[in-house]
């Protein structure tokens, strides 16, 4: 069976996958899945700007909470109606 190596991104050790696991397995154990979970890493909230700390898996997060996202996506889409709006308008 052929096998590729890879790198822990937890403790950068190698270890060995299939081929069809390559973009999905990121750990060599269930141990370092564990402990990667339990790091956390300091953000800043782009809406209220408060610092909130959050799970690296979660890397794409940007609001510190569901209601800040809400409303910084309750703003986009007012700034899009006036938009539409004058677009309108000119048109």
């Amino acid at each position: 069976m052929i096998m590729v190596e890879m790198i822990c991104i937890q403790c950068e050790k190698l270890f060995s996958v299939v081929p069809s696991k390559y973009n999905i397995r990121k750990y060599c154990s269930r141990k370092c899945f564990s402990e990667a979970l339990s790091k956390k890493i300091l953000k800043s909230c782009l809406f209220c700007e408060e610092s909130f700390l959050f799970s690296p898996r979660l890397i794409k997060r940007k609001y510190c909470s569901t209601k800040c996202s809400g409303k910084a996506l309750s703003q986009k889409l007012k700034k899009l109606n006036c938009l539409k709006e004058n677009e309108e308008d000119l048109g």
